[in-house]
């Protein structure tokens, strides 16, 4: 599987960015933020950013834990 993302840093902290419509399930982030937050055995992060459309903004985000909680 292959997945689009953008890994960003600032004051000490990375995060994954991906777009919500790269997301293979969204019932499964939480799983997917575990798997890929891990440093040794993922790309590693303090977490997951899915980005996706917004009726009232620019944009909006989900934030995922590295524990895959939100």
């Amino acid at each position: 599987m292959k997945i689009n993302f953008e890994k960003m840093q600032a004051t000490g902290n990375d995060f994954i960015l991906m777009s919500k419509d790269d997301l293979p399930d969204l019932d499964s982030v939480h799983l997917l933020a575990r798997k890929l937050c891990r440093r040794h055995f993922g790309i590693g992060g303090d977490g997951l950013l899915a980005v996706g459309e917004s009726e009232n903004a620019n944009c909006c985000m989900d934030m995922y834990n590295p524990g895959g909680t939100m």
